[in-house]
């Protein structure tokens, strides 16, 4: 018993698991609302696509949500300005940006000499969470809640 309930012992496993909680449970809610509205691809498409704000806020010294965050909506800008300009399909115009922006994000990256692995700038490492990262992601999930 003392073996499943040592992780619980560790701060950096307990932040951890409650980053797995809060974000499962309103992707859940989110996932569901994008299937109805017909935008499945849209996840990945601003996951990929905030590469370039992350590798920016990594250059200026920035805090990487900052530059994620102005990524994502310059993204979803972009999508929209498609979307009304052109007669492409969304699903095009989805795939368009986020392949854009993600070899905009990688071209960056390259460009700056980092000793961060750039897997982890991709996928993150769940288990360096910080307090202060928690205390944001709970504000984000809150708001998230309340707009769906």
């Amino acid at each position: 018993m003392n073996l499943l309930l040592e992780p619980f012992t560790y701060n950096y496993m307990v932040n951890a698991m409650w980053v797995c909680a809060l974000v499962g449970a309103v992707c859940g809610f989110l996932s569901a609302y994008l299937m109805l509205k017909g935008w499945s691809l849209i996840g990945d498409a601003l996951s990929h696509a905030i590469v370039p704000g992350v590798a920016g806020a990594y250059m200026l010294g920035l805090p990487f949500s900052i530059g994620a965050f102005f990524s994502g909506g310059l993204a979803a800008l972009a999508m929209l300005f498609l979307n009304q300009r052109t007669k492409l399909r969304e699903d095009a115009i989805i795939g368009l940006i986020f392949t854009s922006f993600f070899a905009l994000g990688l071209f960056m990256v390259s460009l700056s000499p980092t000793s961060v692995n750039i897997q982890t700038i991709v996928l993150g490492n769940i288990l360096a969470i910080t307090p202060g990262d928690l205390v944001q992601l709970v504000i984000i999930c809150g708001v998230s809640m309340t707009v769906l």
